[in-house]
């Protein structure tokens, strides 16, 4: 979520990977396809912000939902990011 501040940015994200019809797998293996610099940059903040469920990424979400970081949700966030990780790599 490089040069943004917004945890409402890191919801959106977890909201397409959750009500995409193929899930967080289809996002990736669709982004390991394509070549662009703003893809590398995206997929390089997300593995910087959400390595685990303390990190900024997974407590955004639930702060944007919450106000509280909800350890069961911050481990949900950060398993759909991994999934897309996953199969964006698997492009590679």
């Amino acid at each position: 979520m490089a040069n943004r501040d917004k945890a409402k940015d890191a919801y959106d994200l977890y909201f397409v990977l959750l009500n995409n019809p193929g899930g967080p797998e289809s996002v990736g293996a669709w982004l390991g396809h394509v070549t662009h610099a703003a893809i590398d940059k995206a997929i390089e903040s997300l593995r910087r912000d959400f390595v685990t469920i303390d990190d900024r990424g997974p407590k955004d979400v639930c702060r944007f939902l919450d106000e509280i970081v909800d350890e069961d949700r911050a481990a949900n966030v950060l398993a759909q990011v991994t999934a897309l990780l996953e199969a964006f790599d698997g492009q590679h």
